[in-house]
């Protein structure tokens, strides 16, 4: 692949999934600001956490059963096995319902016990972990299933944009918002949302004489599921504890400012977020046909695009963050400025990395990757730990920092001594010297 080629594919690529994120992003923040205003800080703390546990339980329910259903429902299909891949639609949705209901005790647990929640919210954060997990899933078997830009959009875009929608309209009918109610909405914009993908997953799913999936098969994709599921869920986890945590062990106003801060900050983490789904398909590429000069361009241009853009997004929050704030969500979360800046800080730290993972990935080194994540969420773990005792969201911000740190020179340091390449903004330094 010339450098050309590559370049051309790469901004393409680029401005396609960008412009689902940056609407998806933008949809986010807003549902962000109006569950702020209509909750209060109190409130917004309430449901903060318990999407939290949304989030973690439904990441748990769905993470490897979304990674092996893109991957073998693109390889059924390519294959023209479409029995197969009915068979394998069919089981990821019943593992994923069982597993989904599990997780749906754990957080409805967490919510009433744990958070003192009322029961009604109690039950609506065990009803959104089981039908996001769902969501989850279809979106990741419309992926494979050729329905990339849709596959990425409903979760990313869809859900919010419908989200924001109903807020509105429950503001206008209802007035005040209650965090139990902001639950039940948030519940039924994924009920809204998977009509839209559903009519693509039974064409899939119900294949005549499709049968059902022999024993060996259920081994396969448990196996497979589970193995490629444990990094999504360990990051998975290093997202959503610290404010699982800031909303058991401190106060519920200090999860309100917590998660206004992480509200702001994903803004800084947005490059990234996009390079990740870019980059692996086309490392994986480079990589099989043994083009190392292409790899190393590959980095070269992950680098840039992960960390020049973060840290210009980073410069603006650090400056008029604490306007921002005020702004969007009101002059009582002004209070969140020093939480928001340390938030930015992690996501300047973990961009350092570049396309490290996706070059660890292209090169088998899978469980690299899922011993950095595991050594980032130890060590954001034992700082979370001791930051309880201080009791500010503040300091559990700094153990992210700290975690995401630990992650980013793990990574980098991995990259360049297995795979021989250097995933760092350095190396545009060194070839702009050497030319």
């Amino acid at each position: 692949m010339s450098a050309r080629s590559l370049r051309q594919d790469f901004l393409r690529a680029l401005g396609g999934s960008a412009g689902v994120y940056l609407f998806g992003t933008a949809m986010a923040f807003l549902v962000g600001v109006q569950l702020a205003r209509g909750l209060g800080v109190a409130g917004y703390g309430l449901y903060g956490s318990a999407m939290a546990a949304v989030s973690l339980g439904s990441t748990f329910a769905s993470g490897g059963l979304q990674l092996h259903a893109t991957r073998d429902l693109a390889a059924y299909r390519a294959r023209g096995e479409h029995e197969g891949a009915a068979r394998l639609v069919g089981w990821s949705l019943r593992h994923v319902l069982m597993l989904g209901a599990a997780a749906a005790l754990a957080a409805g647990s967490y919510v009433w016990w744990g958070l003192g929640g009322a029961p009604g919210l109690a039950a609506a954060t065990m009803a959104a972990t089981v039908v996001m997990a769902v969501l989850i899933l279809v979106g990741a078997i419309l992926r494979g299933a050729d329905g990339l830009v849709l596959g990425q959009a409903l979760d990313a875009a869809v859900r919010p944009a419908v989200l924001s929608a109903l807020l509105f309209a429950a503001v206008l009918a209802f007035g005040p918002l209650q965090p139990g109610m902001a639950m039940a909405l948030t519940v039924a914009a994924v009920l809204m949302v998977l009509p839209f993908g559903w009519r693509t997953l039974v064409q899939v799913w119900r294949v005549p004489n499709a049968g059902a999936a022999s024993a060996a098969e259920r081994r396969s994709w448990g196996k497979a599921s589970a193995t490629m599921g444990l990094t999504t869920i360990i990051n998975a986890a290093e997202a959503s504890l610290p404010l699982i945590l800031v909303g058991a062990l401190t106060n519920i106003e200090q999860a309100g400012l917590f998660r206004v801060a992480m509200a702001v900050a994903v803004f800084a983490n947005l490059p990234a977020t996009i390079l990740s789904f870019l980059a692996p398909p086309m490392a994986s590429q480079l990589h099989e046909r043994g083009d190392r000069a292409g790899l190393a361009r590959l980095a070269l241009a992950g680098a840039g695009a992960t960390l020049l853009p973060t840290l210009g997004i980073a410069g603006c929050l650090w400056i008029f963050g604490e306007t921002l704030l005020a702004l969007a969500f009101g002059s009582d979360y002004r209070a969140a400025a020093p939480i928001m800046s340390v938030m930015v800080g992690a996501s300047v730290a973990g961009s350092m990395a570049g396309i490290s993972i996706s070059l660890l990935h292209a090169g088998r080194q899978d469980a690299v990757v899922t011993r950095a994540c595991a050594v980032s969420l130890a060590v954001t773990c034992t700082g979370l730990g001791i930051a309880a005792f201080d009791g500010r969201a503040v300091a559990i911000a700094v153990a992210v920092l700290i975690g995401m740190t630990a992650r980013m020179l793990f990574l980098t340091i991995s990259t360049r001594r297995l795979i021989g390449i250097d995933p760092t903004i350095l190396a545009i330094f060194r070839a702009s010297a050497a030319q």
